[in-house]
């Protein structure tokens, strides 16, 4: 079910995940598809986000050191993307799960700013976004899954949005809501008109 409840920017958290280099470039993994646009549309969502005054947590997957040189930490395969990049005061929480929650301070870092919606952006849709996604949703946080600032690596070529796709269908059965940037910074704008 889509909400139409305003976002309000002093309960609600962007979460920019894993909007990394290997994902785009091809340095590290196989490039996504649709990955360029997609962080186009995450760094328009994140001026949004910024612009309303909300709150911005950055998530970085580590690899444990088993994959290839180019995943190891420090290489440019993991760095995160320039459009993206964190601004100084918002946090980069590492982890070495699927989801950004488990084994990490993110949950800790919500509740000392009184987050009680998080939006959810970047790569990949059907990895790590949808185990942020479960997890966020397993906390009674309000999840937000953002359509356009997505991607995943598609089985079939030229058509990565059909992953991307099947996998934000899945998260919005499980209770997530599913919209455009457009229609998340409306929302955020809602909340302060």
């Amino acid at each position: 079910m889509i909400s139409a409840a305003p976002l309000p920017p002093e309960h609600t958290a962007l979460l920019m995940i894993d909007a990394r280099e290997e994902y785009v470039a091809a340095v590290g993994s196989p490039e996504l598809l649709d990955g360029l646009s997609a962080m186009a549309m995450a760094a328009d969502l994140l001026r949004s986000v910024r612009g309303a005054g909300a709150h911005v947590i950055h998530v970085r997957h580590v690899p444990g050191g088993h994959g290839g040189p180019p995943l190891r930490p420090g290489t440019t395969a993991i760095a995160i993307r320039p459009e993206v990049e964190p601004l100084p005061g918002e946090p980069v929480i590492a982890t070495r799960a699927a989801g950004a929650f488990a084994g990490t301070p993110l949950y800790r870092e919500l509740a000392d700013r009184d987050v009680e919606t998080v939006i959810i952006a970047g790569l990949m849709s059907a990895d790590s976004c949808s185990a942020t996604a479960c997890e966020a949703i397993e906390r009674r946080l309000r999840t937000v899954l953002s359509s356009d600032a997505t991607a995943a690596r598609s089985g079939e070529p030229g058509e990565p949005s059909g992953v991307r796709d099947s996998a934000l269908a899945v998260q919005r059965r499980r209770g997530a809501e599913v919209l455009s940037c457009e229609s998340i910074a409306t929302l955020l704008g809602a909340a302060t008109a």
